[in-house]
């Protein structure tokens, strides 16, 4: 048979092709019937694993750890969070004093109907400053999403 590797470097040992690119796979002593590399044979006893998987550079895990190339992004959006939860804060507090101060004038009703009205215009900001913030936030996870690492 012929050698056969994936290894750049010759100066190591060549291994036999495995069992899976057509020819056969060697069967130890303890082995009656061939199994995969690393899955115990139908003997019981383990089969060690193949050299040509432990030495293949192929097979290596290796991630590029890359930044976010728009961290000033990140930051808009989690000030933009912030900012949201600052105007429904004031946006409440300031519903409750404007309607208080009508309710106490005498304007029983128009307090109360100003009081609705601040916390719906509130709660509108609110949302719709947050989900810009939440925006640039998706937008950043589809970019990383879709990124070639080189």
């Amino acid at each position: 048979m012929e050698s056969y590797t994936n290894d750049p470097n010759p100066m190591r040992p060549q291994q036999s092709a495995p069992g899976w690119a057509g020819q056969p796979i060697p069967m130890g002593p303890q082995q009656s019937t061939p199994g995969w590399a690393g899955q115990p044979s139908r003997m019981g006893s383990p089969q060690a694993a193949a050299g040509w998987a432990a030495n293949s550079s192929a097979l290596a895990a290796s991630t590029i750890k890359r930044k976010s190339e728009w961290p000033a992004l990140r930051f808009i959006a989690r000030w933009l969070k912030i900012v949201a939860w600052i105007e429904l804060v004031i946006g409440v507090i300031s519903s409750l004093v404007v309607g208080g101060s009508l309710i106490g004038g005498g304007a029983g009703f128009a307090g109360f109907a100003a009081i609705l009205a601040f916390l719906v215009v509130s709660a509108i900001v609110f949302m719709m400053t947050y989900a810009s913030a939440e925006g640039i936030l998706v937008f950043l996870a589809i970019e990383k999403n879709t990124r070639k690492d080189e």
